[in-house]
Formats: C-alpha cells, sequence, structure tokens
C-alpha cells in the first residue's frame, strides 16, 4: 500500500477464494476502519461473472450452456473469441472452419489475448497426438493448426478437448 495515496496494490499468484480483509487508515483528523472482500478468479470465472453475474460453472453461465440460443457453448465462445467476447453477441460464423487440403482435414485459428490453454514443448512449438498416436497439430505462438490424414475413411470425428 501506498502511504502517501493510501492506493492498495498487488498482483496475485494464485487463484483464492473470497477472504475478507481489514483495512485501517489513519492521519491526524482520527482514523476509519473497512472490511474488503477479496477474491482471485480466473480468465474464465471473471468472464462469467462480467457475462453471467456469477463465477460458478452453473446454469446459464455453465461451460456447456448456450443460453443465448447461438449455437455455440459458452467454453467454445469463452476459448475461440477470447475474455471480452459477449456470449450473446457470438456467431457460428466466427468459429474456425474444418477445411480439405489434399487427403488431409484441417482447420486454424488464432488464440485470442487472454487465453492460455495449450501445451507447450520446451522448444515453443506445440504438438498435439490423436488417439490413434497420429501427430495432428502444432503451432507457434498464438496460431494452432489441427490436421488429421483422411486416407481411404469415408467418415472422420474430429474432437478437441
Amino acid at each position: 500500500m501506498s502511504i502517501s495515496t493510501g492506493i492498495i496494490t498487488g498482483t496475485p499468484t494464485a487463484i483464492t477464494a473470497t477472504a475478507t480483509y481489514t483495512v485501517t487508515a489513519a492521519n491526524t483528523g482520527g482514523s476509519a476502519t473497512a472490511s474488503l472482500n477479496v477474491a482471485v478468479v480466473s480468465p474464465l470465472q471473471s468472464w462469467r461473472q462480467q457475462y453471467f453475474g456469477t463465477t460458478s460453472n452453473t446454469g446459464n453461465a455453465a461451460d456447456n450452456a448456450d443460453p443465448y440460443g447461438t449455437g455455440i457453448q459458452n467454453l467454445l465462445a469463452f476459448a475461440f473469441f477470447g475474455p471480452n467476447q459477449d456470449p450473446a453477441t457470438a456467431a457460428v460464423s466466427q468459429l474456425p472452419q474444418m477445411q480439405m487440403s489434399g487427403d488431409n482435414l484441417f482447420f486454424s485459428f488464432t488464440q485470442p489475448d487472454g487465453i492460455d490453454a495449450s501445451p507447450t514443448a520446451p522448444s515453443g512449438t506445440r504438438r498435439w497426438v490423436l488417439k490413434t498416436g497420429i501427430d495432428c497439430g502444432y503451432g507457434t505462438g498464438s496460431l494452432h493448426i489441427f490436421v488429421a490424414p483422411i486416407g481411404s475413411n469415408s467418415r472422420m470425428l474430429f474432437g478437441l478437448s
């Protein structure tokens, strides 16, 4: 806390539940005491609070909810568009679209600011592998590219989790 301004500052190092802190300010004119409730929340919890009024993964704020009928579940809106996206205005047409290139099915997207949800190799290049052991994704920086070889398959399920 700055003695000259009275501003309390700090950088949280971990997500924490709400805790109550008592703050006392004093000068030559007297003193005053106040209680502050402080919680440190994740970016996803902060997004839920902003757009749904709760940090909980329940009801309209649940990850798999689509309360506005946009066709985009909340977690997808947050993950693909970032913490500043109002889920009520997200559009399916804004999502990355699957494409064909030769014998490969792929899609790519740029990770939005405020989202950190990818595995990182020591070299800084990310790799993802299908359950079958086939290397299916890579990226550097905020770019993600997912590729699945089609081969002789007439149908494929391409899912990310």
